[in-house]
């Protein structure tokens, strides 16, 4: 009867699972940028943009078997973290490509891009200067890793921390709880964050005149019936689960990246905003005017 009971249990948690449909993941980074600011350039001024340092935390990944936790009676939620999410995806891909598709339903196993265009610190490097670009602050916006003669200013930063995390409850009931999945009530909670710091440095005085921690969260309740998934990995409903961001969010939702992405624009917003008024400041003293006509 007990095995009967956990076999029943176990199957019942793995259609709750996959009750939601099955989305093909995308690779998309970057996010949609703002209306842009007019066509005269704030600063009279080449910047250039320079990939972000890593010193966020050690990989980590979570099982999504791990929800099974979830039947044992008394344990109010299981949490599944995640951190350097796009190199947990990226050993997922070269299984992929090494082994086939695996188990699948609904959701196409496509191979990701290379880590070296996905990365964080090059991804993120290119949606900041996309958006810089976008606001119209400096005349030219260039990513690379070597300056030119006429890139007057520098924007460097450190990637500090980008922490993924979907956490389910069948609250504290066990089996019982997971049975009320069925039942149009949260099941979990999904959120992402983003933290970073900037700076941009003048190189004719060799001085950082503008420096900011970018900050930001995104996060949404979910029910087992607006429950659809990108599902990526060769094991099906068990490989890795991720639930689009809110329905506001301005980036390709159906990208396995999109909570990251979501969530450092919401960032840029201040840091462009404290960015636009240092520049400003700037201007009373002639910085960036020398160029002008």
């Amino acid at each position: 009867m007990i095995m009967f009971r956990c076999r029943l249990a176990l199957v019942l948690a793995s259609m709750c699972w996959t009750w939601g449909c099955q989305l093909t993941p995308t690779f998309t980074t970057g996010y949609e940028l703002s209306s842009g600011s007019g066509d005269e350039p704030l600063v009279a001024d080449d910047l250039l943009v320079l990939p972000l340092e890593d010193d966020r935390p050690a990989r980590l990944y979570s099982t999504s078997g791990k929800i099974m936790l979830t039947l044992i009676p008394f344990v109010p939620y299981v949490s599944l973290p995640y951190e350097r999410i796009e190199e947990s995806v990226q050993i997922i891909s070269d299984d992929i490509s090494n082994a086939g598709s695996g188990i699948t339903l609904y959701a196409e196993q496509r191979v990701a891009p290379p880590i070296s265009e996905t990365s964080y610190v090059q991804s993120f490097s290119r949606a900041i200067a996309a958006d810089i670009k976008n606001d119209r602050l400096f005349r030219n916006v260039r990513v690379g890793d070597s300056q030119s003669s006429s890139e007057r200013f520098v924007l460097s930063g450190t990637l500090i921390r980008t922490p993924l995390r979907n956490s389910v409850t069948s609250y504290g009931l066990g089996f019982v709880g997971v049975i009320l999945w069925f039942l149009p009530i949260p099941v979990g909670r999904q959120s992402a964050e983003v933290e970073l710091r900037l700076a941009l440095t003048d190189t004719h005085s060799n001085e950082v005149i503008w420096h900011d921690t970018v900050q930001a969260n995104v996060s949404r309740m979910y029910m087992l019936y607006t429950s659809s998934a990108m599902i990526y990995g060769r094991k099906g409903a068990f490989s890795f689960n991720l639930i689009p961001p809110p329905g506001e969010s301005r980036v390709d939702k159906r990208s396995l990246y999109s909570w990251h992405f979501e969530a450092l624009r919401r960032g840029m917003v201040s840091a462009r905003q404290s960015l636009r008024k240092s520049l400003s400041q700037l201007q009373s003293y002639g910085v960036g005017d020398e160029q002008r006509p």
